[in-house]
C-alpha cells in the first residue's frame, strides 16, 4: 500500500533534476499522465495535491468565485489567477479593476478583522 505523502514541494523541475539525478522530460511525463512515477517517486503539480475551498463573494455589486488558492472563477467559467499590473494581480470587469489578494481576503477573512480586510489603522482612522 502507497502512502500518499507530500515529501518535498519543488520551485522548479530543473531543481528536482539536479537534486535527484532524474531528467526532468521524465518527471514532466509524469505530470502529463504518461506515467505513474519517476525515480521511484510519484510526481504531481502543487495545485492538484491541495483541494482548494471556493468562496462566492458579492463586493461592489459584482459576483466573485474565489479559491483559497489565489484564483478568481469568472462568469464564463475560466478560472484565472488575474493579469500582473503594477506588481499585483488583477482581473477586470468591464470598466472596472480589482485586486485578487483584496477578493480573497475579503472571502475569507472574518470580517471582524479590519486589518486582513485591507484597512490599516492610523491615527486618523481607517484608509
Amino acid at each position: 500500500m502507497a502512502l500518499k505523502q507530500t515529501i518535498r514541494i519543488w520551485d522548479s523541475l530543473t531543481l528536482a533534476q539536479d537534486t535527484l539525478n532524474i531528467y526532468k522530460s521524465t518527471i514532466s511525463l509524469c505530470y502529463s499522465g504518461k506515467r505513474n512515477s519517476a525515480g521511484g517517486w510519484y510526481w504531481m503539480y502543487y495545485e492538484n495535491y491541495m483541494k482548494p475551498n471556493l468562496n462566492e463573494l458579492k463586493f461592489d455589486s459584482e459576483k466573485f468565485k474565489v479559491s483559497s488558492l489565489g484564483r478568481v472563477q469568472l462568469v464564463n467559467g475560466m478560472i484565472t489567477q488575474g493579469n500582473l499590473q503594477l506588481r499585483y494581480l488583477r482581473i477586470g470587469r468591464g470598466t472596472k479593476n480589482y485586486s485578487v489578494h483584496r477578493l480573497i481576503a475579503l472571502a475569507f477573512c472574518p470580517k471582524e478583522q479590519d486589518v486582513c480586510r485591507g484597512l490599516q489603522s492610523y491615527a486618523g482612522g481607517y484608509h
